[in-house]
Order: structure tokens, then sequence, then C-alpha cells
């Protein structure tokens, strides 16, 4: 009987496309969990591959090859990392932040900083929009939260457009990842094809029903690009101790247990 590999995957909407190909897929299934949990469990060895942040991988990249095809980025406005301020506040102090991924509070750090300025302490809270800033001066929404809060309001400041604005680049939200044999060919390239294959030219753009929102899939080279300059500012901002390399599957990988795929 042939192994069945599992994928740790977030549950929100944004991953969709992925969860879908996991489950028509006999060899793999699908472990849903939120991002710290997912990144620990590959750490651990107990999933066999996930959908990381770009600072949950580059904590471990050494270790991990990128499935191409799989990121998940924003290369236009859509409030899908959103900060949102008391009102009538004239200054930040104080940062409310659920339980996102750490890449997207690692962007409203540098953004907050290289834009405004800003160094707000980071207050960890779960909870509603309104319960956050009960106890702080602006909260951090993201994913389907954010999504959610845009269709009935435009956010105080769109995080995805403060970071193009700053860089010219996408904002990259997830990817999947997983150490080199961990998956087979025939395994990543479903994956790959998931991501790839969406739409035709390569790059699908996902209208979000509720926000508007456009999500894009996919690893073309400015996404790629995105998550380099995402992660040097990281390393200048002193978040990581170094810039790691991009290594992918197919293009790095030469010990999959498998041939590889062209």
């Amino acid at each position: 009987m042939a192994l069945v590999k599992t994928i740790g995957i977030p549950g929100d909407r944004m991953h969709r496309p992925f969860a879908d190909a996991i489950r028509a897929h006999p060899g793999l299934k699908e472990s849903v969990a939120a991002p710290a949990v997912l990144a620990r469990d590959l750490e651990a060895r107990i999933l066999d591959a996930a959908f990381l942040s770009p600072i949950d991988f580059a904590r471990n990249a050494s270790e991990y090859l990128i499935v191409p095809g799989t990121g998940i980025f924003s290369s236009h406005p859509n409030n899908a990392v959103a900060v949102r301020f008391r009102p009538g506040l004239r200054s930040i102090q104080t940062l409310a932040v659920p339980p996102v991924s750490v890449s997207d509070i690692v962007l409203a750090r540098i953004l907050l900083a290289e834009r405004y300025d800003l160094s707000p302490r980071i207050v960890p809270v779960a909870g509603s929009l309104d319960e956050m800033l009960a106890k702080a001066d602006a909260a951090l929404l993201a994913g389907d939260d954010a999504l959610r809060a845009a269709a009935t309001a435009p956010a105080a400041l769109d995080l995805v457009e403060e970071w193009i604005v700053l860089t010219g680049l996408p904002y990259v939200h997830s990817f999947c990842v997983a150490r080199e044999g961990g998956l087979l060919p025939s395994e990543w390239s479903n994956l790959a094809d998931a991501g790839n294959n969406a739409a035709p030219g390569k790059e699908h753009v996902e209208e979000d029903a509720a926000s508007g929102a456009m999500l894009q899939y996919g690893l073309p080279e400015d996404a790629r690009e995105g998550v380099r300059e995402f992660l040097r500012y990281a390393f200048y901002h002193g978040i990581l101790p170094d810039v790691p390399d991009l290594r992918f599957f197919g293009e790095d990988d030469v010990a999959s247990g498998d041939p590889i795929l062209n």
C-alpha cells in the first residue's frame, strides 16, 4: 500500500484551490491548522509538507524546498492584510494582533516603521475587531477576517498597498514547502498544477464575492522577488539572522526518490 502524505494547510478561503487539489489526489491528505501550528508540525516532521508564510519558511529554509506554483500573492491593493484604527486616533502606541500568520505581523512592523516611523507594542488578542480595539490603539487583520471587514468598510491602512508602494513588488502570503525527498514529483507537481493551471496564462485572479479582493496564484518571478525582498527587510529589521536562498522542487531537488518531472 502506498504511503499517504499529509499536507498542512490553513483553513481560509485563499488556500481553497490547493485544498481541493489535495483532496483530489489519492496519495495526499490535508491537515488543517493555524499557521503557527503548521510551522511547528512541519519542523517536528509530523507533516510531510505544509503551506507556510515566508518568515516561517525562512526560519528553517536550509531544510526546505518550495513547491513551485503554490504561492498565494497579491500584486494589487486588496485589504487582505490591514490595520484598523480606534476612532479619533492620533498616534499608534499599541497594535492588537490575533492568531495570524507571523509574516503578516512582520509586514505590519516593517511598514509601520518604514512608511510612518512607528514601532507600536504588539498586544496578542484573540477576539473580534471591537475587542481588539478595546485593548489597543489599532488592530491587525489578515485573511478571511480582513476580507470580511473590507466588504463593509475600507481598511484604514491596506498593508498590501503599502508594500507595493514601498517595493513595487507583490506581497506573497504563503507557499507550500517540504524537505528534500519529502514529496515525489507526482505529488508536488499536483500541487504546483493547482496554482499554475488555475486559469490560462498560469496566473489566476480570484475575485472574492464578499470583498472584491484580488488574490493571485502561482510563483512567477516577480512574486519570488517579492519574497526575497520581504526577507531582506526582515533581516534589516532584526527579525531574521540572515537572508536565506529560495530553493525549489524540480529546480534544486536531485534526490526526490522519483524521476524529476520536466
